[in-house]
């Protein structure tokens, strides 16, 4: 925007609402591209920590696991360990803290 003479000697410039609308939405523009790219960054560095915890769960498990299928267990009670060792810390959050039943969980 170029400022005229007058608007140069008065130190001030007015401004119409549409030149106020357009920086805003520029601005606007700018966060949210800002803040999206934000997220997806720690969407994706969660999803990668996710991952490795998962990761060394199985991997530290893979022995017990071999070792109780040699011995006859039976594939059905190895993973019904697996699926109730899981389950429980959902089960006591649920019925011991009402904020996690609200919220869907």
């Amino acid at each position: 925007m170029q400022l005229t003479a007058a608007q140069t000697r008065t130190r001030f410039a007015l401004l119409s609402g549409r030149q106020i609308a357009e920086a805003l939405g520029s601005t606007t523009q700018s966060m949210t591209t800002l803040l999206t790219a934000v997220a997806g960054v720690s969407l994706v560095v969660g999803g990668i920590g996710i991952m490795d915890i998962m990761l060394v769960s199985v991997s530290e498990r893979t022995r017990e696991t071999r070792t109780r299928l040699a011995i006859d267990a039976m594939a059905g009670k190895v993973l019904l360990q697996f699926l109730v060792e899981k389950a429980r810390p959902w089960f006591l959050a649920v019925n011991f803290f009402p904020q996690v039943r609200a919220a869907g969980g």
